[in-house]
């Protein structure tokens, strides 16, 4: 049987203590959900079908927080939707048990700075506005998916992107310590290709590094290894990701003009992907060198 909070008895044995219960004075037709996340609990409210408010509770965010919210709510009645904070962040794991349970989510905005500067700011009121905007049908955005392709694609991508910018702070250090160079390192090097340089200073064999002439050619060894690793690692995500948008967006690269990751930000600058349709942006894209 679902559980019942106002059942003589149950609420104060099962609920926690930094929750409140309300009863209702209408048969409850259909409940609706709002939740507060943060990284260490959530705060969830509860409404019935003319938006009055049944009570709120503080779950953790935990797998059994989770259910235990879930519980929480059904024991009012039957749930319809449940609005959550931060579905791509903090209420993910939420997220996932309520779509498991058949349950609606909707992505909610934080707050109106109106509404919490008129009645407060806690975590509950929080959570009951978040229960009211799905009410009142002013948050309908879908939750954002963290499964399948397009959780792979983004995490690659975001990857791939930590790993450009770590190379070009590396390259950066690298010119910036030749230019400093002895006069005998820095002629050797010039009149070469950068990949000639890299190449060269990838297989010095510094001596004793207390010889700052020596220091500079084991600095510029390390940071021609480092560059060449994180080059190596970016045409790596780079296959991954040809291979994943080829999956999930099979005409967006058949298009002229456009390759996968090769152009800045192209995936999440030109498609957003959400349950498996693609919607492109409509602004003008310009052009852009790959990175």
């Amino acid at each position: 049987m679902p559980f019942d909070p106002f059942e003589e008895g149950m609420a104060e044995a099962t609920m926690p203590k930094n929750s409140m219960l309300l009863k209702p004075v209408r048969s409850v037709v259909e409940v609706t959900g709002g939740v507060d996340t943060h990284g260490d609990t959530h705060a969830v409210a509860a409404l019935d079908q003319v938006g009055g408010l049944l009570g709120t509770v503080i779950v953790p965010a935990t797998g059994a927080g989770y259910r235990q919210a879930l519980d929480w709510l059904s024991g009012f009645g039957p749930v319809g939707r449940v609005g959550v904070e931060g579905t791509g962040s903090y209420g993910a794991g939420l997220t996932r048990v309520l779509l498991d349970a058949g349950v609606g989510v909707v992505e909610v905005n934080r707050p109106n700075r109106a509404v919490r500067r008129g009645r407060g700011k806690s975590d509950p009121i929080d959570a009951e506005q978040a229960a009211r905007a799905v009410l009142a049908g002013t948050a309908t955005a879908p939750p954002k998916s963290r499964d399948g392709v397009v959780e792979s694609i983004r995490l690659i991508h975001g990857v791939r992107r930590g790993a450009v910018k770590a190379k070009t702070a590396a390259i950066n250090e690298f010119h910036a310590v030749l230019v400093t160079a002895p006069d005998r390192l820095r002629a050797a090097l010039a009149g070469r290709s950068w990949v000639e340089q890299l190449a060269t200073a990838a297989g010095y064999r510094p001596g004793e590094v207390s010889d700052s002439g020596q220091a500079v050619k084991c600095v510029l060894r390390r940071l021609a290894r480092r560059i060449e690793a994180l080059q190596a690692e970016i045409d790596e995500a780079d296959v991954e990701l040809a291979g994943l948008t080829a999956q999930a967006a099979p005409t967006l690269l058949a298009e002229r003009g456009l390759v996968p990751t090769r152009r800045r930000s192209c995936l999440s600058r030109l498609v957003t992907i959400r349950n498996g349709s693609v919607r492109r942006r409509r602004k003008a894209i310009p052009a852009m060198t790959n990175s």
